[in-house]
C-alpha cells in the first residue's frame, strides 16, 4: 500500500511513453489491481 497522493502526473507520463512502444490498456482506478496499465507489443505483454 502506498502513502500519500496517487502519482497521477507520473502515471500519465508513463502511459504516454508506453503508447510509443505499443498498445496500452489502462486499468480503471476502481479495479483495485496492483498496476495502472499494461503494454502490449508484438510478442510480449
Amino acid at each position: 500500500m502506498t502513502r500519500g497522493r496517487p502519482p497521477v502526473k507520473t502515471v500519465k507520463e508513463a502511459i504516454g511513453m508506453a503508447k510509443i512502444w505499443g498498445g496500452v490498456w489502462e486499468v480503471p482506478e476502481n479495479a483495485r489491481l496492483p498496476f495502472d496499465f499494461v503494454i502490449f507489443t508484438g510478442f510480449c505483454t
